[in-house]
């Protein structure tokens, strides 16, 4: 029981960090190559120390949106962050995916 504990705690305590960390390691090199930028550019704006166990999917529906506003090529910006919370979600460092929150909310307009 302790031991389970433990390892729940860990899990909950693991950084945002620690988590690209795990996850760019766990790529072959040239899948790492491409997608070390975009990871790392999520960390940076989420922040690094922060606990996986707090990201929420409204913070991941602002990023997209922010990450939409300053490029034109979103999908190939979004698709390495994406991965990492899918690896989180298979390594079961996530309860649920948060990959699906990463979309880009496309604006309704009405015709003529």
């Amino acid at each position: 029981m302790v031991e389970l504990q433990f390892v729940r705690m860990a899990e909950e305590a693991l950084s945002l960090e620690d988590l690209a960390l795990r996850f760019l390691t766990s790529l072959p090199t040239e899948e790492r190559t491409d997608k070390q930028q975009e990871v790392n550019r999520f960390v940076q704006w989420y922040g690094k120390e922060r606990s996986i166990s707090h990201i929420t999917p409204t913070e991941l529906e602002t990023y997209a949106q922010w990450t939409a506003a300053s490029t034109g090529d979103v999908t190939r910006k979004l698709d390495p962050v994406r991965a990492l919370f899918h690896y989180a979600k298979k390594e079961r460092l996530l309860k649920t995916s948060l990959a699906p929150h990463l979309r880009i909310k496309q604006a309704h307009t009405k015709g003529p």
